[in-house]
């Protein structure tokens, strides 16, 4: 015996097997099912013994739920139901098959159908009950994106678990990036830790760097200290020919020291202004424009045309 409920918007089918059809067991099969999916607000049965007795109007009055009953010996009242029980008896047609069996074919004939679009509504069951489809097998064969990005996701997560992140310590000798000069890797001094992956390195005796952790090397390599004055400090990444800005001072614009101080404008006999500096473009020499006497052409025209 088989108890089968059939939701009336999505069609989504339950089907419960019954070992007896008394009231107490249609109740304990309905409690859970009212557990999953909630109290529905009205109930159409047949007029079976179980859906009669005051033991089951007692229940579903005090769930609230309205009952209907279908009329005799006229089984199109309930069609819905009616009709399912026709196709699962048509899939459950099978001679001599155990429990085990019945089960597992019992699963296998839900799960296609409620994920089947219907006759009537043209939509699974599953769309219009959980708002979705359901995943079967035959999703395998079509790749999905979203469901590929996650899993990327993990195995990125689970890897960088498993490989942490280098740490440096404070004064500690390092091979920093250099990308001016012909050195390809200066030896720094890691002067402090400003994030989780950003490093300050003291780069002589007067200027700072912030180096990612991806571009500094643990090394043994020991640093000059270059406490004289005109020693010349290594430049920052990408400057070259600038400035030394005051110690503890972290250069942040190339062109501070030109931007204070000016450089001194001097009047040669040319007339032109320049600087101190050598001269960086080549001089050009200039002459007055040529004038062709255009308007004294148009005048003697004109003249002539009066």
């Amino acid at each position: 015996m088989f108890l089968i409920i059939v939701d009336a918007h999505s069609k989504w089918p339950e089907v419960e097997i019954m070992p007896s059809t008394t009231s107490a067991q249609t109740i304990d099969r309905l409690r859970n099912i009212f557990a999953r999916y909630g109290v529905p607000a009205q109930v159409v049965t047949d007029n079976g013994p179980q859906f009669t007795s005051a033991e089951f109007q007692l229940f579903l009055k005090t769930n609230g739920i309205k009952h209907i009953t279908m009329a005799l010996y006229h089984p199109t009242t309930n069609g819905q139901a009616e009709r399912f029980v026709q196709s699962f008896k048509h899939a459950m047609k099978c001679e001599k098959q155990s429990a085990s069996q019945l089960k597992t074919n019992m699963a296998k004939f839900l799960l296609a159908y409620r994920n089947t679009p219907h006759s009537t509504t043209g939509e699974s069951p599953s769309v219009l009950f959980l708002g979705r489809p359901l995943r079967t097998r035959l999703d395998l064969v079509k790749p999905d994106l979203q469901r590929k990005v996650m899993n990327r996701q993990i195995d990125q997560a689970g890897r960088k678990k498993h490989s942490p992140t280098r740490q440096l310590s404070i004064d500690q000798t390092v091979m920093a990036r250099n990308y001016s000069g012909k050195d390809k890797w200066l030896p720094d001094t890691v002067r402090a830790q400003t994030g989780p992956l950003l490093y300050e390195i003291t780069v002589g005796p007067n200027r700072i760097w912030r180096p990612h952790i991806d571009q500094l090397r643990a090394s043994s390599v020991k640093v000059n200290d270059q406490s004289d004055d005109t020693a010349e400090p290594h430049p920052e990444p990408g400057e070259t020919g600038q400035n030394i800005a005051p110690a503890e001072e972290i250069v942040a614009e190339p062109d501070i020291e030109l931007a204070t101080n000016p450089p001194v404008v001097q009047q040669q006999e040319t007339g032109r202004a320049t600087t101190g500096s050598e001269q960086r473009y080549p001089t050009r020499s200039h002459q007055p424009p040529k004038r062709w006497g255009l308007n004294s052409l148009i005048r003697k025209l004109f003249k002539k045309t009066t």
